[in-house]
């Protein structure tokens, strides 16, 4: 027969084993779960540089702000955008008179071609003898 010693030593022994083995089981389970959290960790991380990296590059495609043009130093009335010598040349309207217009000029309306003068035929003064 076991003595009551022996048999308290063997059931101390096994709660120790028993212990260890827990011990062991919740540091495995900590391990695992450390883990998994850093590789998400870790994903998320890419994905949010990725992210950056992307949205910079699409920041950089993006057509950025028109250029400034020098400030014009001109008064308005003597500002003229277009050289003279591609100006259109000016319309020139002719009276109308009628019951209809009243002797006033008619309104030319900017989609209306001018009207154009016959050109008189100059008369030559070298004349055929």
């Amino acid at each position: 027969m076991v003595s009551q010693q022996q048999r308290q030593r063997d059931l101390a022994y096994a709660k120790r084993e028993r212990q260890q083995a827990q011990r062991a089981a919740d540091a495995a389970r900590r391990r695992r779960i450390s883990i998994v959290v850093g590789v998400i960790a870790g994903l998320l991380v890419i994905a949010a540089l990725v992210w950056l990296l992307l949205s910079q590059a699409d920041d950089d495609e993006a057509p950025g702000p028109p250029p400034t043009a020098p400030v014009n130093t001109v008064l308005p009335s003597q500002f003229n955008p277009l050289p003279t010598d591609q100006l259109p040349p000016p319309r020139e309207t002719q009276p109308v008179e009628g019951p209809e217009s009243g002797g006033q000029e008619p309104e030319v309306s900017p989609s209306a071609p001018p009207t154009e003068q016959p050109d008189e035929q100059p008369t030559s003064s070298q004349g055929t003898s």
